[in-house]
């Protein structure tokens, strides 16, 4: 049956338009151009700035799981989605390992802002102290100049 029978034979244009799909679905020459169209999304595949390891990661399963579903899986697709799959793993640990240092370093400045506060409340009090002990010296000196 060709196309135009196949549109001839529908009276509504969604019928046509499944009917077709289902007819050319199937085709190795749609399987084709369709893998082909992935592979070019795969090769063109890079992470953006705000994009998260995890929200990539799912773009390259999502290519690799549309490439299974139309029944073949595309060898050299696969090998760049095994190296890709294992530089998000790295970059995954890599994160979380920054993410324990910045833990680590935050609780660091923390104690170290608490010891500098209590360092600046000790100098806040010997200031005072010193104050204190120098009027009774500025007397004696005034006494001093007064007998000269």
């Amino acid at each position: 049956m060709t196309k135009l029978k196949v549109f001839l034979n529908c009276e509504i244009a969604t019928y046509a338009w499944e009917k077709l799909k289902k007819k050319n679905e199937e085709t190795e020459a749609v399987k084709k151009a369709r893998l082909r169209v992935l592979a070019k999304s795969f090769e063109n595949l890079s992470m953006d700035e705000n994009e998260s390891v995890f929200e990539f990661h799912a773009k390259i399963c999502d290519i690799l799981n549309e490439s299974y579903a139309i029944g073949k899986a595309y060898e050299e697709m696969f090998a760049q989605w095994s190296y890709m799959a294992k530089r998000v793993k790295e970059l995954q640990d890599l994160n979380k390992a920054l993410d324990d240092s910045k833990i680590e370093l935050e609780e660091k400045l923390k104690c170290m802002t608490i010891k500098l506060c209590s360092k600046d409340s000790e100098i806040y009090k010997l200031t005072a102290e010193l104050v204190r002990a120098k009027q009774p010296l500025s007397y004696i000196s005034l006494g001093i100049d007064a007998l000269n």
